[in-house]
């Protein structure tokens, strides 16, 4: 099965707002000729889902990725602050 140009097209635009050019553009035809075309409507889904967070697309020096790195930290050395 492959993939709707509507699925297609906004897969791209979500790929290009999250700064991600080389998946946008080899991600549907990847999975298109890997036999994987269902598979996009649930990837579609997963960046939606992202694009939705409050932060999505925005170059906020990836404050979450931050967050977590703190916090595994302060859990391996409790003696960390955090």
């Amino acid at each position: 099965m492959s993939a709707t140009p509507a699925i297609s097209e906004r897969i791209e635009a979500l790929c290009h707002q999250f700064r991600l050019p080389t998946v946008a553009q080899e991600v549907v035809r990847q999975f298109e000729q890997s036999a994987h075309g269902a598979g996009l409507a649930t990837l579609l889904e997963v960046l939606e889902m992202e694009a939705r967070e409050p932060t999505a697309g925005q170059d906020d020096g990836d404050a979450r990725v931050r967050a977590s790195g703190a916090e595994a930290r302060a859990a391996a050395d409790p003696s960390c602050d955090g």
